[in-house]
């Protein structure tokens, strides 16, 4: 009767241990994926907020840019016009001095 007393309790033991073995085990993996999330999550706010900030880097440095073009357009305009005027002013000068 002793030997099955002694055979039932390690029957037992196995059986819990077993059991204890098992619910670590699906315990581990719960956190083990519940970290992996966690750290995609962070990975990608962290890139979104990578974006978000080279996004507005880049969107101020293009409207910089799009007022100094549009000077330079003014200023290319104004030499226009002055050399046209000049072109007329040689072109009278040398009108005149064929008529003299």
């Amino acid at each position: 009767m002793e030997f099955l007393t002694d055979i039932s309790s390690h029957i037992y033991a196995g059986i819990i241990g077993l059991i204890t073995y098992l619910a670590a085990t699906k315990q581990r993996k719960a956190e083990t994926e519940s970290l992996y999330l966690t750290n995609m999550n962070k990975g990608f706010s962290m890139y979104e907020k990578l974006l978000d900030d080279l996004k507005e880097k880049y969107d101020k440095e293009i409207s910089e840019m799009k007022v100094k073009l549009s000077k330079l357009n003014d200023q290319y305009s104004l030499i226009e016009t002055d050399n046209a005027n000049l072109r007329e002013k040689i072109q009278k000068l040398i009108k005149d001095k064929n008529a003299a």
